[in-house]
């Protein structure tokens, strides 16, 4: 008779958890940042240049990033697991803003605003057709009083 063994681990196998995928993100954005902050000139603490904020920042990003991921690799258990990834509302919401860049000029501020929130309404799968058409007011009232209004940045309201 033999006894029931304890399921072994995989020491080889590594949780992605959304610690690790945060350290990795900021590390890797720090990392690209710095590189190109490098091209400005840095100057010294006296007398500062105009890459010297950025590179000390990115830097900073960078460094903390990668302190993120490290501590996620020593103990995995420290966040949660990422779980799956719903792409319908991750494609939506990216074609959306999209759209927005693509139809400003053509359907002016208040279409692109319908276009934008239209999208964002189909990538989840509730809500009803009144809500979707007060959340298309609101913004319009909103980017109207704030862009066109408050501002007063020239932009098409409609279709040209």
């Amino acid at each position: 008779m033999s006894l029931p063994r304890a399921p072994e681990k995989d020491i080889h196998a590594m949780k992605l958890t959304t610690n690790l995928l945060s350290g990795l993100l900021f590390a890797g954005l720090g990392l690209f940042a710095f590189v190109v902050a490098t091209g400005y000139k840095v100057g010294t603490v006296m007398h500062m240049g105009p890459g010297y904020f950025p590179m000390l920042l990115t830097g900073t990003i960078f460094v903390l990033g990668l302190g993120v991921f490290v501590h996620a690799l020593i103990r995995p258990d420290a966040s949660p697991v990422v779980g799956t990834i719903r792409l319908r509302p991750v494609i939506m919401v990216l074609g959306g803003v999209i759209a927005f860049s693509l139809t400003i000029e053509s359907l002016g501020l208040v279409g692109a605003i319908a276009v934008l929130v239209l999208l964002g309404w189909l990538a989840n799968r509730g809500g009803s057709i009144i809500e979707l058409l007060a959340i298309i007011v609101v913004l319009n009232v909103i980017a109207l009083g704030i862009f066109v209004y408050g501002l007063g940045i020239p932009m098409p309201l409609g279709p040209l």
